[in-house]
């Protein structure tokens, strides 16, 4: 929201002159020549330059120049920029710059800068700086410029060369005192020699074709190009925030979080009542997760760069009741420690299992908390490492996914845990595919008339349940209801359900169940003595679409799973199978697909058609040479879930 409405009006251009009152910086940048690009690129960045000088003290300033040019009525949105900070970050020296495509320009300044902050932090001090042309169009060039002072939490530092668009011109440069050392890492591209001038290292790509967007693809991040630098001086106070290994990185966190972990008397005290004639280590904990898990509502606050590492003290957070990854996580290790277990606060990156990037140790890399809590024997879930015990990981803020599990964002990914010189890398654990099971039985009566009654069972565990859980929590009993009317009639037009049921208040451990009843007028078409139906009657187009011939990243898929229907179809009476689909199978090095079907005939004459159908994923990534196969395997899943089948009375 914005701070204040008193900024809106001068988001209009503010002024106009020629194009030779820009700038020389963009001068020089429209007189290169830009490539052609497909009429579906939205805008071209000329030039993404950040220029960072440091100071004998570690302070740092950047100077940021970003240049695109508009190709198509999407590239418009490129007319905004917005420019965070915090409180311990200025900003200053900005400006930005609309040069039309008959060559009139139109300036902003700093006080033409929207002020917002984050509306979806209970306690931020991030805001953001939004400079915006409202009359950008096709040709259009857009430039921006500023400055960043800030006193960085390490000496370190990372560039990206591109988001998606093609660039022309991506360039970052290090500025430093004489006498420091750098060290870089290049990611998702060929190693990079930087151009060296004295104290200046710079580091340079040109002309990046855009970076295609594609149906389930990596996470942008993984895929562009990317530098980290850290960097040092001999000696110095500079030097306490330089880190060149993991073991850095545990030893910096751990100062910072160590204090506010103590386990106060409030704390052990609720420990203790928690864990009141309990045994068992692995019991303990699992009464202390689930009460940290749903007693203490997650809220996001961000409280300068600091603050996104250093948790609030655990008995706070214990008296108000609420507290952001790193106060719940903090929270549930102190309070582990009044029972005597032992944990560690892990650092992780959310949403992106393949971010963190094991030959580059800083803590830029993370942005979320989590717990392991260490055995001295294995117990189910746990992750054996020599450097520690078995480590059992468990992310207090998910509400939804139960002590044994992690969310599906979560598996593979590497986490630092925190524990001093003792401290490391570990990668989390990723469940196989049978963890994450889905099992759909549909029992179908067909009548005369081609209506039908089914009653559907679904029963799912692990992050398949996870998934559903956390649909389920976020929708009203009649909302969900609605939403499981509209997923079936996708399959079943017209269908309408009844007698929805669903254990919503079943242990997490415990599967996921849900039990509805379908009717639909017609499913099956009439036409003279044969009635004519899909015997696949859900689940129909819930598979992923690959339409193109081919494919430039790999293929991503959230989990490992497995998901399975089991079809009972009764004929009505007098009835016949006359014509029945043909089954089908596929075994590759991702995934398996079976379907097939078995006449069955009872006593009295009842006639029963079984189908089964079944999915396996069991690798998460898939390269893109592997593409043919993919879209294959998905191609037969869909084609074979349609087929038809043909009854004939008698």
């Amino acid at each position: 929201l914005p701070c204040s409405p008193a900024p809106l009006l001068p988001l209009a251009p503010v002024g106009t002159s020629p194009v030779d009152s820009a700038p020389e910086w963009i001068k020089a940048v429209l007189q290169t020549s830009a490539q052609n690009y497909d009429k579906n690129t939205p805008f071209v960045v000329l030039l993404d330059e950040r220029v960072t000088t440091v100071k004998d003290d570690g302070k740092a300033e950047t100077r940021s120049r970003y240049i695109l040019r508009v190709h198509n009525q999407e590239g418009r949105v490129a007319g905004r920029r917005e420019i965070f900070y915090d409180s311990q970050t200025k900003i200053s020296d900005l400006a930005a710059w609309h040069i039309r495509a008959d060559d009139k320009v139109f300036k902003l300044g700093s006080r033409n800068a929207i002020e917002e902050s984050i509306a979806d932090d209970l306690y931020s001090d991030i805001r953001s700086k939004v400079m915006r042309f409202r009359e950008v169009d096709i040709g259009s060039v857009v430039a921006f410029e500023w400055v960043r002072k800030e006193k960085p939490l390490v000496n370190q530092d990372y560039h990206f060369f591109q988001t998606r668009s093609p660039v022309l011109a991506s360039r970052y440069r290090l500025n430093l005192p004489a006498g420091w050392k750098v060290e870089s890492f290049v990611f998702n591209h060929a190693p990079i020699a930087p151009v060296v001038d004295g104290s200046s290292y710079t580091w340079e790509l040109q002309n990046l074709p855009p970076l295609k967007e594609e149906s389930r693809m990596p996470d942008i991040a993984g895929l562009s190009p990317f530098v980290a630098v850290s960097y040092s001086p001999a000696g110095g106070r500079a030097a306490e925030r330089s880190v060149a290994s993991w073991q850095d990185v545990s030893r910096w966190a751990e100062d910072l979080m160590e204090r506010r972990i103590r386990a106060e008397e409030p704390i052990e005290a609720k420990a203790k009542e928690l864990t009141a004639g309990i045994a068992s280590d692995i019991e303990k904990v699992r009464a202390i997760s689930r009460w940290v898990q749903r007693s203490i509502r997650y809220v996001s606050i961000q409280l300068g760069a600091i603050g996104g590492y250093r948790p609030n003290p655990a008995d706070v957070v214990l008296k108000k009741g609420y507290g952001d990854c790193k106060d719940k996580s903090a929270l549930m290790q102190a309070m582990l420690r009044a029972v005597n277990v032992e944990s560690h606060i892990v650092l992780v990156f959310s949403g992106d299992p393949g971010r963190v990037r094991p030959a580059w140790p800083s803590p830029l890399q993370f942005n979320h908390a989590i717990i392991a809590i260490a055995f001295e024997s294995g117990e189910p879930g746990t992750t054996e490492d020599s450097r520690f015990n078995s480590l059992l990981f468990f992310d207090p803020t998910d509400s939804i996914t139960p002590l044994g599990d992690l969310p599906f964002y979560l598996q593979g990914s590497y986490g630092l845990v925190v524990n001093g010189d003792s401290g490391g890398l570990v990668q989390l654990p990723i469940r196989p595919e049978t963890a994450n099971h889905a099992r759909r039985e549909v029992a179908v009566k067909v009548e005369e008339t081609g209506d039908i009654v089914a009653t559907v069972r679904e029963v799912a565990t692990g992050q398949l349940a996870s998934a559903a859980r956390r649909s389920i929590s976020r929708s009203s009993a009649e909302e969900y209801a609605r939403e499981i009317g509209a997923r079936v009639a996708s399959d079943i037009p017209g269908a309408v359900i009844s007698d929805l049921k669903i254990n919503r208040d079943a242990d997490l451990e415990a599967p996921l169940t849900i039990e509805y009843t379908v009717k639909a007028r017609r499913y099956a078409n009439r036409l003279g003595k044969l009635l004519v139906l899909r015997p696949v009657l859900l689940w129909v187009q819930n598979h992923p679409v690959f339409t193109q011939a081919e494919r430039e990243h790999p293929v991503s898929f959230e989990m490992r799973s497995v998901k399975e229907d089991f079809i009972t179809i009764e004929l009505p009476r007098g009835f016949r199978v006359d014509e029945m689909p043909r089954g089908a199978g596929l075994n590759t090095a991702f995934g398996e697909f079976t379907l097939t079907y078995e006449v069955n005939e009872r006593e009295k004459k009842e006639i029963f058609v079984a189908v089964r159908r079944r999915m396996v994923i069991n690798e998460r990534v898939v390269p893109a040479s592997g593409y043919g196969e993919v879209k294959q395997f998905f191609d037969l899943a869909q084609t074979a879930s349609q087929s038809i089948m043909v009854l004939m009375s008698r």
